[in-house]
């Protein structure tokens, strides 16, 4: 190898290791050595500190490498526990396998709107699905608003999740809303698989105790109207529209439309949005009356892949 060479390497080399670890080698003095060789030498033990130093990188990132999968692990143990717990509180959704999921209309992002190359594990841009049937019936709608109506007046409503801009109340507080929400899992959990699934079994689906199911109430009379925008830490999102007769509303969604998002209403109580949980969107301010919507948060069970 030549001093040429030897350069080449450490300069290769010099960008992936920081300049502050190594030391210039020492000047030779001797006049009997040629001054091409003193060159080759001080080159050559500059290019072998150089690699020695980044073998010592690469252990390091080694380590850092093993706690991240250590991680991982207790990542993945922890969220099992919850899918387990979930199961518990819901446990209609495993029968989710049988049912029949209701048809949908696709509305596709402009391009990879996920961290993931793809959307993996959608697939897809049609990561935003509107049901062509309703999920729960009108009444069932109807009975959920006034029991959680109810249950505000003598409690009054929540706002842990909706970062006080709106109300909300957890669905599993209230006996006659739970019992129509887990009648209605299956369907749910199915028509969620089949819209941006594909390939997973619905029945691999959970509802986490930490992101439990929620209605949510936006008021535009008390200026409780709107949701800032944000990510979901579910796997997908299931917005039912549980009342009519307000104005404005709907979910708006970044990745949609030419420019700056498009914002999604349901017209018919009882349909829902289905969309990707991570994608970024906000809820539209309701500019006339109350909006109620509930909104299930979807996890996948890990072992079941």
């Amino acid at each position: 190898m030549t001093f040429r060479g030897v350069t080449l390497v450490g300069c290769v080399l010099l960008q992936l290791c920081p300049l502050g670890a190594f030391v210039a080698p020492p000047r030779a003095t001797s006049p009997a050595r040629p001054r091409a060789s003193v060159r080759l030498e001080a080159g050559q033990d500059l290019a072998d500190r150089i690699l020695a130093r980044c073998a010592s990188r690469d252990e390091t990132a080694g380590v850092e490498s093993r706690l991240l999968v250590n991680e991982k692990a207790l990542s993945t143990a922890a969220h099992e526990s919850e899918c387990a717990d979930g199961l518990l509180q819901w446990p209609s959704i495993a029968a989710a396998a049988g049912a029949v999921p209701v048809a949908t209309t696709p509305h596709h992002v402009h391009s990879d709107s996920l961290f993931s190359a793809g959307n993996v594990p959608h697939g897809t841009r049609a990561l935003v699905h509107v049901t062509n049937e309703p999920l729960l019936s009108a009444d069932a709608c109807v009975a959920i608003v006034g029991e959680a109506e109810a249950r505000g007046d003598a409690s009054g409503w929540g706002s842990r999740y909706t970062n006080q801009a709106s109300d909300e109340m957890e669905i599993s507080g209230l006996p006659g809303a739970a019992q129509i929400l887990a009648a209605a899992l299956p369907r749910l959990a199915a028509t969620a698989a089949a819209a941006l699934l594909p390939g997973m079994p619905a029945s691999g689906l959970r509802v986490s105790p930490l992101s439990p199911p929620l209605i949510v109430r936006y008021d535009a009379a008390k200026g409780r109207d709107s949701m800032v925008g944000h990510g979901d830490f579910s796997l997908v999102t299931v917005n039912v529209a549980l009342s009519s007769g307000h104005e404005g509303g709907g979910t708006w969604v970044q990745a949609l439309g030419p420019d700056g998002g498009e914002t999604i209403r349901i017209a018919d109580v009882g349909h829902a949005l289905v969309h990707s949980g991570p994608l970024w969107h906000a809820g539209a301010r309701t500019e006339v009356g109350v909006r109620y919507i509930g909104v299930v948060f979807l996890h996948r069970h890990v072992t079941t892949l």
